[in-house]
C-alpha cells in the first residue's frame, strides 16, 4: 500500500498504473490451475451472466459437476 503524500503521489500512482498492474496481469496470465480453481475460475466467470435467470445458472452449475 502506498503512502499518501502530496508531493510523491503525483509520481507513484501513474508508475503503478503504467508498470506494477500490467506485471500482475503477466504472473496471472501465465499461471496454472488444477482441477479445483479451474472450476472456481469458470463458475466465476459464468455466474454473473447467467445469475438472473435462475435456469441456466442451474444449468451452468451442472456443467461444472
Amino acid at each position: 500500500m502506498i503512502p499518501f503524500s502530496e508531493k510523491y503521489n503525483w509520481y507513484a500512482d501513474p508508475l503503478v498504473v503504467i508498470f506494477f498492474f500490467p506485471f500482475l496481469v503477466l504472473l496471472g496470465a501465465g499461471a496454472q490451475t488444477n482441477n479445483f480453481s479451474h472450476k472456481i475460475c469458470k463458475f466465476s466467470g459464468i455466474s454473473p451472466i447467467r445469475l438472473y435467470d435462475p435456469l441456466s445458472f442451474h444449468l451452468a452449475v451442472y456443467e461444472l459437476c
